[in-house]
Protein backbone atom coordinates (compact mmCIF):
# COMPACT_ATOMS: atom_id res chain seq x y z
CA UNK A 1 0.00 0.00 0.00
CA UNK A 2 1.73 3.00 -1.12
CA UNK A 3 1.81 6.02 1.78
CA UNK A 4 -1.14 8.74 0.55
CA UNK A 5 -3.41 4.93 1.08
CA UNK A 6 -2.12 4.62 4.61
CA UNK A 7 -2.56 8.62 5.10
CA UNK A 8 -6.06 7.97 4.10
CA UNK A 9 -6.64 4.73 6.39
CA UNK A 10 -5.04 6.51 9.23
CA UNK A 11 -7.35 9.98 8.94
CA UNK A 12 -10.52 7.44 8.54
CA UNK A 13 -9.19 5.58 12.02
CA UNK A 14 -9.01 9.46 13.58
CA UNK A 15 -12.17 10.35 12.43
CA UNK A 16 -14.01 7.48 13.70
CA UNK A 17 -12.51 7.75 17.61
CA UNK A 18 -14.50 11.09 16.88
CA UNK A 19 -17.69 9.40 17.52
CA UNK A 20 -19.58 10.96 14.76
CA UNK A 21 -19.13 14.71 14.94
CA UNK A 22 -17.93 15.61 11.43
CA UNK A 23 -20.33 12.58 9.37
CA UNK A 24 -19.72 14.41 5.85
CA UNK A 25 -15.54 14.42 6.58
CA UNK A 26 -16.11 10.64 7.28
CA UNK A 27 -18.25 10.10 4.18
CA UNK A 28 -15.54 11.80 2.31
CA UNK A 29 -12.58 9.60 3.92
CA UNK A 30 -14.40 6.22 3.40
CA UNK A 31 -15.06 7.18 -0.59
CA UNK A 32 -11.32 7.74 -0.63
CA UNK A 33 -10.13 4.96 0.58
CA UNK A 34 -12.76 2.55 -1.50
CA UNK A 35 -11.01 4.38 -4.47
CA UNK A 36 -7.33 3.64 -3.42
CA UNK A 37 -8.09 -0.11 -2.34
CA UNK A 38 -7.93 -3.20 -4.62
CA UNK A 39 -11.28 -4.46 -6.50
CA UNK A 40 -11.18 -7.89 -5.22
CA UNK A 41 -11.35 -6.58 -0.93
CA UNK A 42 -13.46 -10.03 -0.33
CA UNK A 43 -11.69 -12.82 0.92
CA UNK A 44 -11.57 -15.84 -1.83
CA UNK A 45 -11.56 -13.08 -4.50
CA UNK A 46 -8.94 -11.60 -6.95
CA UNK A 47 -6.21 -13.01 -9.17
CA UNK A 48 -5.69 -15.78 -7.56
CA UNK A 49 -9.41 -16.61 -6.76
CA UNK A 50 -10.11 -20.23 -7.91
CA UNK A 51 -12.43 -20.59 -11.09
CA UNK A 52 -15.92 -21.48 -10.43
CA UNK A 53 -16.78 -25.27 -12.15
CA UNK A 54 -20.11 -26.61 -13.20
CA UNK A 55 -21.38 -30.04 -12.70
CA UNK A 56 -22.23 -32.15 -15.74
CA UNK A 57 -25.53 -33.85 -15.55
CA UNK A 58 -25.68 -37.61 -16.71
CA UNK A 59 -28.47 -38.83 -18.97
CA UNK A 60 -30.25 -41.60 -17.14
CA UNK A 61 -33.82 -43.09 -17.72
CA UNK A 62 -35.34 -45.00 -15.26
CA UNK A 63 -38.90 -45.73 -16.07
CA UNK A 64 -42.30 -44.14 -18.06
CA UNK A 65 -45.08 -43.32 -15.62
CA UNK A 66 -48.53 -43.51 -16.94
CA UNK A 67 -51.74 -41.97 -15.70
CA UNK A 68 -53.85 -43.59 -15.46
CA UNK A 69 -51.76 -46.55 -14.08
CA UNK A 70 -54.75 -49.31 -14.91
CA UNK A 71 -57.18 -48.71 -17.71
CA UNK A 72 -58.50 -46.24 -20.11
CA UNK A 73 -61.46 -45.98 -21.85
CA UNK A 74 -61.29 -46.04 -25.65
CA UNK A 75 -61.34 -42.43 -27.96
CA UNK A 76 -61.75 -40.70 -25.10
CA UNK A 77 -58.88 -41.16 -21.93
CA UNK A 78 -56.03 -39.31 -23.04
CA UNK A 79 -53.13 -40.64 -21.11
CA UNK A 80 -50.20 -38.75 -19.85
CA UNK A 81 -47.19 -40.00 -20.00
CA UNK A 82 -44.09 -38.86 -18.10
CA UNK A 83 -40.09 -39.79 -18.01
CA UNK A 84 -38.72 -40.64 -14.74
CA UNK A 85 -35.03 -39.91 -14.40
CA UNK A 86 -32.32 -37.53 -14.60
CA UNK A 87 -31.85 -35.37 -18.42
CA UNK A 88 -29.48 -33.14 -19.76
CA UNK A 89 -31.01 -29.47 -20.32
CA UNK A 90 -30.59 -30.50 -24.58
CA UNK A 91 -32.24 -33.65 -23.89
CA UNK A 92 -34.93 -34.96 -27.11
CA UNK A 93 -37.47 -37.17 -26.20
CA UNK A 94 -39.05 -39.87 -28.61
CA UNK A 95 -42.40 -41.80 -28.07
CA UNK A 96 -43.99 -44.60 -29.81
CA UNK A 97 -47.12 -45.48 -28.35
CA UNK A 98 -47.50 -48.83 -29.86
CA UNK A 99 -50.40 -48.18 -32.01
CA UNK A 100 -47.98 -46.67 -35.09
CA UNK A 101 -48.93 -43.78 -33.52
CA UNK A 102 -45.22 -41.64 -32.34
CA UNK A 103 -44.50 -38.00 -31.11
CA UNK A 104 -41.52 -36.11 -30.04
CA UNK A 105 -40.92 -33.34 -26.86
CA UNK A 106 -38.24 -31.40 -25.65
CA UNK A 107 -39.79 -32.71 -22.37
CA UNK A 108 -39.88 -35.39 -20.76
CA UNK A 109 -43.85 -35.51 -20.78
CA UNK A 110 -46.66 -36.24 -23.36
CA UNK A 111 -50.08 -37.38 -24.42
CA UNK A 112 -52.05 -39.90 -26.54
CA UNK A 113 -55.56 -41.07 -27.09
CA UNK A 114 -56.30 -44.74 -28.38
CA UNK A 115 -58.49 -45.62 -30.77
CA UNK A 116 -58.34 -49.46 -30.20
CA UNK A 117 -59.49 -51.38 -27.15
CA UNK A 118 -56.59 -53.44 -26.54
CA UNK A 119 -52.80 -53.35 -24.67
CA UNK A 120 -49.83 -50.96 -25.88
CA UNK A 121 -46.32 -51.27 -24.95
CA UNK A 122 -44.98 -47.51 -24.99
CA UNK A 123 -41.21 -47.12 -26.05
CA UNK A 124 -39.11 -44.04 -24.83
CA UNK A 125 -35.92 -42.76 -25.99
CA UNK A 126 -33.88 -39.99 -24.57
CA UNK A 127 -31.09 -38.27 -26.40
CA UNK A 128 -28.68 -35.39 -25.53
CA UNK A 129 -25.73 -35.63 -27.62
CA UNK A 130 -23.70 -38.67 -27.71
CA UNK A 131 -25.51 -40.15 -24.74
CA UNK A 132 -28.77 -42.54 -24.70
CA UNK A 133 -31.34 -44.30 -22.71
CA UNK A 134 -34.63 -45.78 -23.37
CA UNK A 135 -37.96 -47.31 -21.09
CA UNK A 136 -41.17 -48.91 -21.68
CA UNK A 137 -44.49 -49.25 -20.19
CA UNK A 138 -47.88 -50.84 -20.64
CA UNK A 139 -51.30 -49.63 -20.71
CA UNK A 140 -54.67 -51.33 -21.41
CA UNK A 141 -57.44 -49.62 -23.31
CA UNK A 142 -61.00 -50.82 -22.90
CA UNK A 143 -64.77 -50.05 -24.50
CA UNK A 144 -68.34 -50.20 -22.52
CA UNK A 145 -69.07 -52.74 -25.09
CA UNK A 146 -70.82 -55.74 -23.28
CA UNK A 147 -73.78 -55.91 -21.07
CA UNK A 148 -74.20 -54.00 -17.56
CA UNK A 149 -76.26 -54.44 -14.89
CA UNK A 150 -76.32 -51.66 -12.26
CA UNK A 151 -77.76 -50.34 -9.13
CA UNK A 152 -79.25 -46.42 -8.58
CA UNK A 153 -79.26 -45.26 -4.99
CA UNK A 154 -81.22 -41.78 -3.85
CA UNK A 155 -83.68 -41.27 -7.37
CA UNK A 156 -85.63 -39.08 -5.63
CA UNK A 157 -87.04 -37.42 -8.51
CA UNK A 158 -90.34 -39.20 -9.06
CA UNK A 159 -91.22 -38.90 -12.59
CA UNK A 160 -94.67 -37.95 -13.54
CA UNK A 161 -95.44 -40.96 -16.19
CA UNK A 162 -94.44 -43.80 -14.33
CA UNK A 163 -94.15 -42.77 -10.41
CA UNK A 164 -91.47 -45.51 -9.60
CA UNK A 165 -87.84 -44.30 -8.53
CA UNK A 166 -85.28 -46.55 -10.63
CA UNK A 167 -83.34 -48.85 -8.14
CA UNK A 168 -81.84 -51.36 -11.16
CA UNK A 169 -81.19 -51.58 -14.64
CA UNK A 170 -79.43 -53.35 -17.08
CA UNK A 171 -77.66 -51.86 -20.09
CA UNK A 172 -76.42 -53.71 -22.94
CA UNK A 173 -74.21 -52.07 -25.30
CA UNK A 174 -73.47 -53.94 -28.78
CA UNK A 175 -71.07 -51.67 -30.56
CA UNK A 176 -68.91 -48.29 -29.08
CA UNK A 177 -68.44 -46.22 -32.61
CA UNK A 178 -65.73 -43.33 -32.71
CA UNK A 179 -66.63 -40.07 -32.12
CA UNK A 180 -66.24 -37.46 -35.23
CA UNK A 181 -64.47 -35.36 -32.93
CA UNK A 182 -62.17 -35.38 -29.61
CA UNK A 183 -64.71 -33.80 -27.52
CA UNK A 184 -68.46 -34.60 -27.90
CA UNK A 185 -70.91 -37.49 -28.11
CA UNK A 186 -72.20 -40.46 -30.76
CA UNK A 187 -75.11 -42.64 -30.39
CA UNK A 188 -73.98 -46.40 -29.10
CA UNK A 189 -75.72 -48.98 -30.77
CA UNK A 190 -77.26 -50.55 -26.55
CA UNK A 191 -80.14 -51.22 -25.12
CA UNK A 192 -81.63 -49.86 -21.57
CA UNK A 193 -84.56 -51.32 -18.94
CA UNK A 194 -85.46 -50.48 -15.67
CA UNK A 195 -87.14 -51.47 -12.62
CA UNK A 196 -89.31 -48.80 -12.46
CA UNK A 197 -90.75 -50.08 -16.28
CA UNK A 198 -88.88 -48.15 -18.59
CA UNK A 199 -87.50 -49.51 -21.77
CA UNK A 200 -84.79 -47.78 -24.54
CA UNK A 201 -83.02 -49.23 -27.34
CA UNK A 202 -82.11 -45.94 -28.97
CA UNK A 203 -81.23 -42.40 -28.02
CA UNK A 204 -78.51 -43.97 -25.72
CA UNK A 205 -75.70 -41.63 -26.41
CA UNK A 206 -72.15 -41.80 -25.14
CA UNK A 207 -69.63 -38.10 -24.16
CA UNK A 208 -66.25 -37.46 -24.42
CA UNK A 209 -63.82 -35.57 -22.69
CA UNK A 210 -60.33 -36.46 -23.15
CA UNK A 211 -58.35 -35.83 -19.60
CA UNK A 212 -56.25 -39.10 -18.07
CA UNK A 213 -58.91 -40.32 -15.85
CA UNK A 214 -60.84 -43.71 -16.51
CA UNK A 215 -64.40 -41.75 -16.86
CA UNK A 216 -67.54 -42.74 -18.40
CA UNK A 217 -70.36 -40.72 -19.00
CA UNK A 218 -73.68 -42.16 -20.52
CA UNK A 219 -76.70 -40.26 -21.33
CA UNK A 220 -79.98 -42.33 -21.89
CA UNK A 221 -82.51 -39.52 -23.94
CA UNK A 222 -85.48 -38.37 -22.65
CA UNK A 223 -85.85 -41.38 -20.70
CA UNK A 224 -89.95 -40.99 -18.91
CA UNK A 225 -89.08 -42.82 -15.98
CA UNK A 226 -86.40 -40.14 -14.63
CA UNK A 227 -89.51 -37.30 -16.64
CA UNK A 228 -86.05 -36.64 -18.87
CA UNK A 229 -82.45 -37.36 -20.26
CA UNK A 230 -81.11 -40.19 -17.43
CA UNK A 231 -77.13 -39.07 -17.34
CA UNK A 232 -74.67 -41.29 -15.71
CA UNK A 233 -71.13 -39.77 -15.37
CA UNK A 234 -68.53 -42.06 -13.22
CA UNK A 235 -65.11 -43.58 -12.92
CA UNK A 236 -64.44 -47.11 -13.93
CA UNK A 237 -61.72 -49.33 -11.44
CA UNK A 238 -58.65 -50.56 -12.55
CA UNK A 239 -59.66 -53.76 -14.29
CA UNK A 240 -62.79 -52.22 -15.90
CA UNK A 241 -65.45 -54.39 -14.51
CA UNK A 242 -66.75 -51.76 -12.25
CA UNK A 243 -67.93 -48.20 -12.97
CA UNK A 244 -69.26 -45.69 -10.19
CA UNK A 245 -70.18 -42.22 -10.12
CA UNK A 246 -73.00 -39.66 -10.14
CA UNK A 247 -76.57 -39.68 -12.03
CA UNK A 248 -77.88 -36.60 -13.04
CA UNK A 249 -81.42 -35.10 -13.39
CA UNK A 250 -82.21 -38.23 -10.03
CA UNK A 251 -81.93 -35.95 -7.44
CA UNK A 252 -78.92 -34.04 -5.29
CA UNK A 253 -77.92 -37.75 -3.87
CA UNK A 254 -78.69 -39.77 -6.78
CA UNK A 255 -75.22 -42.41 -7.52
CA UNK A 256 -75.32 -45.33 -9.29
CA UNK A 257 -72.51 -48.14 -9.94
CA UNK A 258 -72.88 -50.68 -12.77
CA UNK A 259 -70.57 -54.02 -13.03
CA UNK A 260 -69.55 -55.70 -16.49
CA UNK A 261 -71.58 -59.51 -16.36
Amino acid sequence: MSASQLSNVRRIEETVTLGGRCVRATRRAVVTVIAALPMWGCSGDGPNAPTPTSRTVALAVGSVRATPAGVGVVHNTDFAFEAIGTFPAATGFAWQFGDGSTATTTTPTTTHVYSQAVGFGVVLEARAGSSSGAATSQVTVRSLVGRWRGTVTGHTVVPRQRPIPITSFDLTINNAPRPATPTGSVALDAAWADDAGCRRDRAILQSFTPRPTAEVSISIESLPCSDGDFSMRGTADARFDRIEGTCQNGGPNCRFQMTRQ
